[in-house]
């Protein structure tokens, strides 16, 4: 039995600003490690319900943020970038079922709620429906057969799963009350719900199907600012739809994901450009 878990840190135990988020920060240092807590319950549950591999992904910003001293010993875990398949990286056809650590999507009511650049990207529609990371990474799942089998995150991002992936199970770390401020639970009370739905979801890891993107499919790129569109439709085979949106369509669900690594990187370049000058 393998798992495998895709762990962004903003929907971890007790995270609601955005200092603490930010590696750097003193706020981070205490952050990270309920949300390695948060990881190492949810290794706990998979592995006392047979799992012989737990993969973890390291899926938030500089994705190197894992303290290997304070992970369980039964985890293995992908730290870096850049990755191939960035926030799904370590993922293939020989897993069973894969976890989501995640956050609501730009433009929703969630804690910390965003899209791969938070100050960047305004909206991602798929095909003419929003959509965040957490849609987008199931069905790069899906190209591989591999199920989602449960959500982890606050309220919205529960939701958001639930509405995406039918059949999904959720474990709920927080209650969103706007995008910086949740009603959360302790350590201690979270551990024991991401323990035993891990537990729960790999036991029946076989009742769970994939979520399968279309044979073609349209990813629109909403920016906050035009200058982002702008050098975005630089590449090839990029469509500029408007003065902040850009489009590409493929056959090919890994040039979408593609697509939008390179267009959200290049965003985030411009800026921290402007934010630098501004400093």
């Amino acid at each position: 039995m393998k798992v495998f878990i895709s762990a962004d840190i903003e929907g971890a135990t007790g995270i609601t600003s955005y200092k603490q988020v930010v590696a750097g920060r003193k706020e981070f240092e205490k952050a990270r490690l309920f949300w390695i807590e948060d990881l190492n319950k949810l290794t706990e549950g998979a592995v006392e319900a047979g799992a012989d591999v737990v993969v973890i992904n390291e899926a938030h910003a500089s994705m190197d943020n894992i303290l290997a001293d304070k992970l369980h010993p039964r985890a293995e875990f992908v730290s870096g970038y850049i990755k191939p398949m960035n926030q799904m990286q370590g993922l293939d056809d020989s897993f069973n079922i894969a976890f989501l650590f995640n956050h609501a999507r730009a433009g929703s009511m969630g804690v910390l709620s965003h899209s791969f650049v938070m100050p960047d990207v305004y909206l991602l529609e798929l095909n003419g429906e929003p959509i965040g990371e957490l849609g987008l990474n199931a069905l790069w799942a899906g190209t591989m057969g591999v199920p989602i089998g449960l959500i982890i995150g606050d309220d919205a991002a529960a939701e958001e799963g639930r509405d995406f992936i039918p059949g999904v199970k959720t474990a709920v770390t927080k209650k969103c009350i706007d995008q910086f401020t949740a009603q959360c639970l302790t350590p201690e009370e979270t551990g024991k719900e991401l323990k035993q739905k891990a537990y729960q979801v790999v036991k029946k890891a076989t009742s769970f199907q994939p979520v399968r993107p279309k044979e073609e499919n349209t990813l629109e790129i909403t920016f906050t600012m035009p200058a982002m569109a702008t050098v975005v439709s630089y590449v090839p085979g990029v469509d500029r739809v408007s003065e902040r949106t850009v489009s590409f369509t493929s056959r090919d669900y890994q040039e979408v994901q593609h697509f939008r690594i390179v267009a959200t990187n290049l965003a985030k370049n411009i800026g921290d450009q402007l934010r630098q000058a501004k400093s």
